[in-house]
């Protein structure tokens, strides 16, 4: 029986199996999205299971962290750390962590630094073409109990 891949948790596009062979060892199995190219672990291909369901199982896992905002229907708080996702010519798409500022736009977020504009570089560019399309906040933080 066949298990039916859902679509890319990041941009929604059509998720495909790819194998990847080898000379010096058995094939390799994943799940990849047609469209932004993101990709599933390997799973080696073994005479006692099936790769394919292995790879099929991960994709599909989900964990549920909430939805996408477009930004045309909401802007994040000034300068909160959010995901971003970054729509790029040619169907590419990137998840980022940023946040936006209101005077000087969208930006990647470094952690670490005290000064989140020192050396951040801005994620809508005309050289890149990149334009942020939508942002969910970030998860909270796993706590053992």
């Amino acid at each position: 029986m066949s298990i039916k891949l859902k679509r890319c948790p990041f941009c929604g596009g059509i998720a495909a199996y790819k194998t990847y062979e080898s000379a010096f060892g058995p094939s390799m199995m994943v799940v990849q999205c047609t469209r932004c190219g993101c990709e599933t672990t390997t799973h080696e291909a073994k005479l006692d299971h099936c790769a394919k369901d292995d790879a099929a199982n991960d994709w599909n896992q989900r964990a549920t962290v909430g939805e996408w905002i477009p930004i045309k229907e909401k802007l994040p708080e000034n300068q909160a750390p959010v995901l971003v996702n970054v729509s790029y010519p040619d169907d590419e798409y990137e998840i980022h962590v940023g946040f936006y500022d209101p005077k000087k736009g969208w930006a990647d977020e470094y952690v670490g630094s005290a000064d989140p504009y020192v050396e951040t570089p801005y994620l809508e560019d005309e050289k890149t073409g990149g334009k942020v399309i939508a942002w969910m906040p970030l998860p909270s933080c796993y706590a053992e109990v």
